[in-house]
């Protein structure tokens, strides 16, 4: 799964040596990657969104956190008689690494597990039953949003 376009808005506390947070992304994925379910079944996904919590400890500028939230994924599914799409509703949980580079710059290294249960397709020959999941590591320049002291 290959994104191309990846937004995020961030609200943290820092309290000194503690962050708390909050943070929201969406990103928009490419379709070169299909999954084929049963072999007869192709899935594209087209976003995945997070809603999450954050909480680390700061070490002079190196932010180690912990995250989790709720977690969105799109796709569409094609049988190559019929066609359906779903939003998938699920958790994730994760944890990283942030570095501040200025005052108002940081990079950061992001593992995420997200699970979003199970959900039925209608597809032409019946209801298929998709038990969505995914693991994914990301790293991401930002300016940061807002920051609180």
């Amino acid at each position: 799964m290959a994104r191309f376009l990846a937004l995020g808005l961030a609200f943290n506390y820092d309290t000194g040596d503690f962050v708390l947070g909050m943070e929201g992304d969406i990103s928009f994925l490419t379709n070169e990657n299909k999954l084929g379910v049963k072999d007869t079944v192709d899935a594209d996904y087209d976003w995945f969104a997070t809603g999450r919590v954050r909480a680390g400890y700061d070490f002079d500028g190196t932010l180690i956190y912990g995250t989790g939230g709720i977690a969105l994924l799109a796709a569409d599914f094609d049988d190559g008689s019929k066609d359906d799409s779903e939003t998938f509703v699920g958790w994730t949980a994760g944890g990283g690494i942030e570095h501040m580079l200025g005052e108002s710059l940081s990079v950061r290294l992001e593992a995420l597990y997200a699970d979003f249960g199970s959900e039925s397709i209608n597809l032409s020959a019946s209801d298929t039953k998709i038990n969505a999941d995914m693991f994914l590591v990301r790293e991401q320049g930002r300016v940061l949003e807002i920051a609180a002291r």
